[in-house]
């Protein structure tokens, strides 16, 4: 049986090892990195599993480890911003770790972040550590160029406005509704307002 103290997740060893080895890729970056890299796998000893054929897993630690993270950063007297910034980063970790099977919205999504560049550079020593091909990494950094004259999300052609003037009150539809047509948008799908607002009312 595996000891949750010395959590194996990579071919370096436990988990402690894995974030030294992070942190020494990473020790001419900024504080803000360097605290998210010391905290990336924090939920991993709250979500860790040994599962039937004898393989182990943290399904969700990012989710936990960013709440887990603010908790700690708070109590350390961190600045909203600083907060902020880090707890992205370990609640996004490992998004990039699985962009290759992200619609293009979500992925324009998180492109659009402002932690981003910093999240390349998690990511990239996380793969160091844990000997992998950087296959994510180098498609996510295809992904950033690619995107480079559009990282900024565009304006939303269909608003709350538009809805209210459709008859729908503002509640949780709003919200889903709008993000609906936002991924439309971005996914080339929704060109016009007209065109997405045809799509609202097919949802309704």
């Amino acid at each position: 049986h595996y000891d949750k103290t010395k959590y194996v997740i990579s071919k370096q060893g436990d988990v402690l090892t894995h974030t030294k080895l992070i942190l020494e890729t990473l020790k001419d970056e900024s504080f803000e990195l360097q605290m998210a890299a010391l905290l990336h796998d924090i939920g991993k000893f709250e979500t860790f599993e040994e599962r039937p054929a004898g393989t182990i897993g943290a399904h969700g630690h990012a989710e936990v480890g960013a709440v887990k993270a603010e908790e700690i950063l708070r109590k350390l007297k961190f600045s909203n911003d600083q907060i902020v910034h880090i707890t992205a980063l370990v609640g996004d970790h490992m998004k990039a770790h699985h962009c290759m099977d992200m619609k293009k919205s979500t992925l324009r999504r998180l492109i659009a972040e402002p932690h981003f560049d910093d999240l390349i550079k998690l990511a990239e020593a996380d793969d160091g550590a844990s000997k992998k091909d950087f296959r994510a990494v180098k498609f996510l950094k295809q992904k950033r160029s690619e995107f480079a004259s559009e990282i900024k999300l565009p304006d939303p052609l269909v608003k709350g406005a538009d809805l209210i003037s459709l008859g729908l009150k503002p509640g949780p539809q709003f919200k889903e509704l709008l993000e609906t047509i936002m991924n439309a948008q971005l996914e080339g799908t929704v060109s016009t307002k007209e065109d997405g607002l045809k799509l609202v009312r097919e949802m309704l």
